[in-house]
């Protein structure tokens, strides 16, 4: 493990230890715990993010019209395809 140095406000310090304390467990885990819960959270929607930018930069996309219809087709019996990205450049 590498230590890694971070200033947080002192209350939220205060919730960690309080959470920490009545889990029976390290601030240090906890703050830990929430670190990982964070990626865990975050990294898949940036990870898309970033493939959507590169699509936008490589000229591909899906018109916008094309998806509000979709989205408004959902749970109804027609309900239409997801529309497929076009080369836009």
């Amino acid at each position: 493990m590498t230590k890694f140095d971070v200033t947080l406000p002192d209350d939220m310090i205060e919730a960690f230890h309080r959470l920490a304390e009545r889990r029976g467990q390290s601030t240090q885990d906890v703050i830990a715990s929430a670190l990982q819960s964070f990626l865990t959270h975050n990294q898949p929607w940036d990870d898309d993010m970033q493939a959507a930018l590169q699509d936008v930069e490589n000229g591909v996309g899906v018109d916008g019209e094309d998806v509000l219809e979709w989205m408004d087709s959902w749970g109804r019996s027609d309900e239409r395809p997801r529309p497929l990205p076009i080369r836009t450049a």
